[in-house]
């Protein structure tokens, strides 16, 4: 049951967005999506072997428990002779387990690129209390604070990987279901959601939110500050211009959302998009829905951080969508 303050912030949440926000259908001529060709899905395959993990309890709840998982990283290794190659490591989970013996359904809830995990915490418990179970794949913040334009796509395509052993270890679980398993992203995480939509078909439904494609421009023309700044000191440091380190990016970056968006299939993804967003501009996440072939798509009257204002709206939505696609 909803707290009180909870409660009355809810109500005027709807009273606001229901005249502020737009939600339209799946595209009604789309025919679905392309064969994802094999060189590319042998670009993310990794060597599986028995899945080693532990487990720890770090928070009870009426409804469910919520468990620390730590899986070892399937390492893919450099991408060209010329990157450094990704450190292997500990993929860190949250895991929502919900109570009882009954096989559920499971949902992927992938953070943005900084700061902490409220956001996914707050999706995750509250489909968490509506009977999901869900996980929280964890950033690699060692891998992150690592990251250059020399690794970028090592650094990418390892995240795929990561996701993908995540989706492994799913199928390890006798009370999660792996023909149920959906995928949440808010900003980054709807990138990687996007990603992983794309490359693994074992995603039955997805909410990208506040996502796009085409990650060399939305790197560059981004108005997100601490982002501005370090493509600022690269271009100043290697001489390049604007155009120039796009097309340099263009040319490394192959784990992009827009280079996979055929292969994913529009009638199982919801997009959710600031038209004020100039964190990843509006046109991108218009592009990517253009792409995939005209997903359901719900248009917010907002900038990419003033989105918030819509937080129950948004995971009320997901959930709907979450139960439509999943048994």
């Amino acid at each position: 049951m909803f707290r009180p303050v909870r409660l009355g912030a809810y109500f005027l949440s709807l009273v606001f967005l229901f005249t502020s926000c737009a939600h339209y259908s799946l595209n009604k001529k789309y025919s679905g999506p392309k064969d994802i060709p094999d060189e590319v899905l042998k670009y993310y395959s990794y060597e599986k072997t028995s899945l080693k993990y532990s487990s720890r309890i770090i928070k009870e709840k009426e409804k469910y428990t919520i468990k620390r998982i730590e899986i070892t990283s399937p390492f893919l290794g450099p991408v060209y002779s010329t990157m450094a190659a990704p450190k292997e490591s500990v993929i860190i989970i949250d895991y929502y387990d919900i109570k009882g013996d009954k096989k559920t359904p499971v949902i992927l809830v992938l953070p943005i690129l900084g700061g902490n995990n409220k956001i996914a915490n707050f999706f995750s418990s509250y489909f968490a209390d509506h009977g999901l179970a869900c996980l929280i794949v964890h950033r690699d913040e060692k891998q992150k604070d690592e990251v250059n334009l020399y690794n970028l796509e090592a650094f990418l395509r390892q995240m795929v990987a990561d996701h993908k052993a995540a989706i492994d270890w799913i199928s390890t679980q006798k009370d999660l279901d792996p023909g149920n398993i959906g995928v949440f992203g808010v900003s980054m995480g709807g990138i990687k959601a996007a990603l992983l939509t794309a490359l693994d078909p074992r995603i039955k439904a997805s909410v990208i939110a506040l996502a796009g494609g085409d990650i060399p421009y939305i790197l560059l023309y981004t108005k997100e500050k601490g982002i501005r700044k370090r493509v600022s000191k690269i271009m100043d440091d290697i001489g390049l211009s604007k155009e120039d380190l796009y097309n340099l990016l263009s040319s490394k970056i192959m784990t992009d959302p827009i280079k996979y968006a055929e292969y994913i299939d529009a009638r199982k993804v919801l997009m959710v998009l600031g038209v004020f967003d100039k964190v990843v501009p509006y046109k991108k996440g218009r592009e990517l829905a253009r792409a995939i072939g005209g997903p359901e798509e719900i248009d917010l009257l907002a900038g990419h951080y003033t989105s918030i204002l819509y937080i129950f709206y948004i995971e009320r939505a997901s959930l709907d969508f979450f139960e439509r696609k999943l048994k």
